[in-house]
């Protein structure tokens, strides 16, 4: 079995998630083409016909950037030679899957060329993976894909985790107080995840012992001075807009009391099982594929039709945080890593029948 990951290029061989799934999968036996370069992100029509006879599946995680540019036009033209190459592999014999992260990308750009793509995918891929039951009924209620459809939950990031600092020292460090009650943001900063509104929202909440931390790379200059005019305006407000490296988030991860995600939207996230993972109860919006993770037991969600983010920022203070930290360790424990692989590797063999 001879496998293509997209994408694949350096940068995502060191993320968590690729990274840490084509390592177990390659010791399942699986052999993985990595091109060593940017080129492993995209197809073209020559490496299709070169390796026809030597890859067998192409397994494809996100598929926006595919085509999607600044300009409209030139998209449905990227669009239109993306399909057209997924349709030459089919023809040359590869087999394809087709990991649905989300139903449609964050950045909405251009809703119907989106929605084209999604469709396209729904029918030209062999196996389509989701990781929650709502992104199975998105694709078989929305996009009218009903067969081969694999609901695998993201497994537990612990194993490859270092250790938190222990909170103590972890609060000396960032300068807090042990007394204070940590809500804490981690991951890039984009506007599906909300952060100023959750700064607005958190400005609302007294209480002098109340800290927020907010730490992340944001999508652009004006998400950027948004985020920081807000945070200036509260002294209990810590920011590091930046990429932070896994031993330093752990010095945040240990200072934490509850990681805090108002996502407007999403299906699986890797910050919050993260979050589990690490023992944080989580506060989120009850939707997507966080209904189906976060008990009550663990975190607390709220319904954005009818509640607010201010209103579990409250009722967290309430509740037994430790308690709930420990349930969320336990949460995250019932989706072994090595059992997402070996479901994977599962459908890779499916697809290949």
């Amino acid at each position: 079995m001879r496998v293509r990951c997209i994408p694949s290029s350096p940068n995502w061989l060191n993320s968590f998630y690729i990274g840490n799934l084509i390592r177990e999968l390659q010791a399942q036996g699986v052999e993985f083409d990595l091109s060593g370069d940017e080129s492993g992100d995209f197809l073209s029509a020559r490496w299709l016909r070169q390796n026809a006879r030597d890859v067998d599946l192409l397994h494809f995680q996100w598929t926006h950037y595919h085509y999607t540019t600044l300009n409209w036009l030139r998209s449905v033209l990227e669009l239109i030679k993306f399909v057209g190459k997924l349709v030459l592999a089919r023809g040359l014999g590869y087999k394809i899957v087709w990991t649905m992260h989300n139903y449609m990308p964050h950045e909405r750009t251009y809703p119907l060329l989106h929605y084209t793509e999604r469709f396209l995918m729904a029918r030209l891929a062999h196996a389509v993976i989701v990781h929650c039951e709502y992104g199975r009924y998105l694709l078989r209620r929305k996009l009218l894909r009903r067969g081969n459809l694999f609901v695998i939950p993201l497994g537990d990031f612990g194993p490859y985790l270092p250790p938190n600092l222990a909170r103590q020292a972890a609060r000396e460090r960032l300068g807090i107080a042990k007394e204070a009650l940590v809500f804490y943001f981690f991951g890039s900063i984009r506007p599906y995840k909300q952060i100023p509104q959750l700064l607005r929202e958190f400005a609302t909440v007294t209480g002098a012992n109340l800290r927020l931390i907010i730490t992340g790379a944001t999508l652009n200059d004006a998400l950027r001075t948004e985020v920081q005019q807000l945070a200036a305006c509260d002294s209990r407000v810590q920011t590091r807009l930046e990429y932070i490296p896994d031993a330093e988030l752990a010095v945040y991860l240990g200072a934490a009391d509850v990681a805090v995600f108002p996502y407007r939207d999403i299906l699986g996230s890797g910050s919050v099982m993260l979050a589990l993972s690490t023992g944080l109860p989580v506060i989120a919006p009850q939707v997507g594929g966080l209904a189906e993770l976060v008990t009550p037991a663990c975190g607390i969600l709220y319904d954005p039709a009818s509640e607010t983010l201010t209103q579990a920022l409250e009722q967290s203070r309430s509740r037994d945080l430790q308690a709930m930290g420990q349930a969320a360790q336990a949460r995250a424990r019932e989706f072994p890593w090595q059992g997402m692989v070996q479901e994977l590797f599962e459908v890779y063999r499916k697809a290949l029948r």
